[in-house]
């Protein structure tokens, strides 16, 4: 969902809405686009998800990492409407005086690398944007990892409830779970779901990241006593830069177990999910648990088509045809991904050059609006 334009009915309903006092500045288009703007902020954009709360102030949170980026505003007039829509003080709206893209920042560095556990798949982006090969690395020591098959269930309820019942016999055994949740919202509902069960964890997202190394650095250790390990519900913020040292009794019966609780638009961040388990030839596991209610199916194939997976999955089609749907879900979202940034990018060279053209700086003087 990238735009919201309003119906002639719609506009006709506009026109003849009771205005409020505030708008008597405006023209009728401006009044239309700010309602088509609150509209799609109401479809769109949504706490606990794309941004949360705090201090009084919208602050967005990184689909990628689950972090909060408080230096960082939504454009457009978005951040305004949020802080309607919230009951927050209005803010005016910022105006950049340079800007710059971050494919054209990392490359005007002179020498140009990087390493990650997961550019395999991407090293053909990589090389397009970059000029970069991409070179794999052996590991020092052989990965002892085992990727459980996929857990399939009928809907989000029965799956918090198979991970609650599956967590609870994993730490009984002396092994350690840590789980991870595309957004701050699930996270928050799974930890209600330990807590009614009764299952001690420790609950790390956006609103509490300023205690991130220390929480996920007790992510492999038992809990106090020794005889059950420990649980830690994160978002995808979890583990980045920190490493998770095993407790030597739950290497012993099989080290961390990671729950990647639903498959995010981007594979890498599932795979970078599933690597915090078996760190530096470490014993560990990891499963995956899907639904027909996953959103990567919405972002695929849309709504309507969605519905339909979801339908035929609930009347009784195979766990393996669901599991199928969802990886090419996973597919076309990253393909879709891959293109706009390719797109992207090419929209921004061929600004750039005509700015350079009229004697322009493209960073210091960019054409209004252009995205």
């Amino acid at each position: 969902l990238h735009c919201v334009a309003l119906t002639s009915t719609g506009r006709r309903r506009v026109i003849h809405a009771p205005m409020p006092s505030q708008l008597g500045p405006l023209s009728t288009t401006e009044i239309m686009h700010a309602v088509e703007r609150a509209v799609w902020t109401n479809l769109a954009f949504h706490p606990g998800i794309h941004y949360l709360v705090a201090d009084g102030t919208v602050q967005l949170v990184d689909e990628y990492t689950g972090r909060p980026s408080r230096s960082r505003e939504f454009g457009g007039g978005i951040q305004q409407t949020i802080q309607a829509r919230d009951g927050l003080t209005l803010t005016p709206e910022s105006q950049p005086v340079a800007r710059i893209t971050v494919q054209d920042f990392a490359c005007k560095f002179k020498h140009l690398c990087g390493i990650t556990a997961t550019a395999w798949e991407d090293r053909r982006e990589l090389r397009q944007v970059y000029g970069l090969n991409v070179q794999r690395i052996q590991p020092h020591a052989p990965s002892r990892r085992i990727d459980l098959p996929a857990i399939v269930s009928r809907s989000t309820a029965e799956k918090w409830n198979v991970i609650v019942a599956d967590t609870r016999r994993m730490v009984a055994t002396g092994r350690c779970v840590l789980i991870g949740t595309r957004t701050i919202d699930q996270s928050e509902r799974l930890s209600e779901h330990f807590r009614i069960a009764g299952i001690e964890h420790a609950l790390l997202n956006a609103r509490g990241g300023e205690r991130e190394a220390d929480v996920v650095a007790l992510a492999g250790q038992r809990m106090p006593g020794g005889k059950i390990g420990r649980v830690t519900i994160a978002t995808n913020m979890a583990g980045r830069g920190t490493d998770i040292p095993l407790d030597p009794r739950v290497a012993e019966v099989g080290g961390l177990h990671v729950i990647v609780s639903e498959p995010h638009a981007a594979t890498r961040i599932d795979r970078q999910l599933r690597g915090r388990a078996a760190r530096q030839g470490d014993p560990g596991s990891t499963q995956l648990y899907v639904t027909p209610d996953d959103d990567i199916l919405k972002q695929a194939f849309g709504r309507d088509k969605a519905d339909q997976i979801r339908a035929t999955a609930l009347n009784g089609a195979s766990d393996r045809w669901l599991l199928a749907k969802i990886v090419r879900a996973q597919r076309i979202v990253s393909r879709q991904h891959r293109c706009e940034r390719a797109e992207l990018a090419k929209y921004e060279a061929n600004v750039a050059q005509s700015l350079r053209q009229l004697g322009l700086n493209p960073q210091v003087n960019p054409l209004p609006n252009c995205f």
